[in-house]
């Protein structure tokens, strides 16, 4: 990773990429009277990969392939460095996600597991497995995403990335309830309470209320349902999380919907519509919020509807592409 990346990744992609670009023209510019032709390969292989990833990151996906593309063209001149392909290989499983390309990354992680596992390291060779098992569910087989999701979670060195250990179990919950396996989700989330309490910090515990809370209305537990949505509302709103909050707010409407309360769920779907429109949300959202909106407004308003814009919404936040195919029944 380029020094000082990670640290503005989610706060400023752009800052991201400006970095990465500082560390590929100095990668350019390195002595070969200090440094062999090889090794200057290794360098310009690596900062073009980390380019690669934070063009991937600000949703910049035909650069990010270009540079992936000149990141390999530099390892194949280099010194065939493990720990640089291997590195090269993990990000541009990240970029083929992204893509749905997923045979591609599932090809790719693959390789990274095999070897993590050669180089001696466990901990990211499951690593490499659980973001297999994300891919494997967006691809839909949230079965298979559970059996590899647990063999990667078999192999993680648990104080070692308190952040990594929590999207696995996290996941595998989610997984669970992907399946409509709401009990078993419930009782996991259960046997899991002591890691995931140390797991993160104020963010990470609202999307465990949240999940919670998503377990409680699969299982038709409106009561509970509603007293977590509302909790983790507000605490995404105080944390300035408006689209997580505005989503939550779907949520909560589904609830009022299933308990009969129209009215009050429509107004709930109204002012959540209101702040996804403030947000200035992807254009593919910003329409199927729209024919949300205007439906509950015209009291036309359905479970089956808000249900699939709620799905969609989600999904849209891990694949830019995805289109949205209202059901209304």
């Amino acid at each position: 990773m380029v020094p000082g990346c990670a640290g503005v990744r989610h706060e400023s992609p752009r800052e991201m990429v400006s970095l990465a670009r500082a560390a590929v023209e100095v990668a350019g510019k390195l002595d070969p009277n200090l440094y062999s032709a090889q090794v200057i390969c290794d360098l310009q292989a690596q900062a073009w990969g980390e380019l690669a990833n934070s063009l991937r990151v600000a949703d910049d996906l035909d650069e990010a392939e270009r540079a992936f593309g000149t990141a390999f063209d530099f390892f194949q001149n280099g010194t065939g460095d493990l720990h640089v392909k291997v590195r090269l290989y993990d990000l541009n499983a990240s970029f083929l996600g992204t893509r749905r390309r997923f045979d591609l990354a599932f090809a790719a992680l693959d390789l990274v597991h095999t070897t993590y596992l050669e180089l001696g390291d466990r901990h990211l060779g499951g690593r490499a497995l659980i973001i297999k098992a994300i891919y494997t569910h967006y691809r839909g087989d949230s079965e298979e995403a559970i059996r590899i999701n647990d063999e990667g979670l078999a192999m993680l060195d648990k104080r070692r990335d308190a952040d990594l250990l929590f999207q696995a179990i996290h996941n595998r919950i989610w997984f669970l309830m992907a399946c409509n396996r709401f009990s078993e989700a419930k009782r996991a989330l259960f046997l899991h309470r002591s890691e995931l309490k140390d797991c993160g910090g104020r963010v990470s515990r609202l999307k465990l209320r949240w999940l919670q809370g998503k377990i409680s209305l699969g299982l038709k537990e409106w009561e509970s349902a509603k007293i977590a949505f509302l909790e983790t509302r507000e605490g995404f709103e105080d944390a300035g999380l408006g689209f997580a909050a505005a989503l939550i707010s779907l949520d909560f409407a589904l609830v009022l919907l299933h308990q009969g309360n129209y009215r009050e769920g429509e107004d709930v779907v109204i002012e959540a519509a209101e702040v996804f429109f403030a947000l200035g949300i992807h254009r593919e959202a910003l329409s199927a919020v729209m024919i949300l909106k205007d439906t509950f407004e015209n009291r036309q308003g359905s479970l089956v509807l808000l249900e699939s814009v709620i799905e969609f919404l989600r999904r849209l936040q891990i694949d830019p592409d995805a289109r949205f195919t209202p059901r209304f029944e």
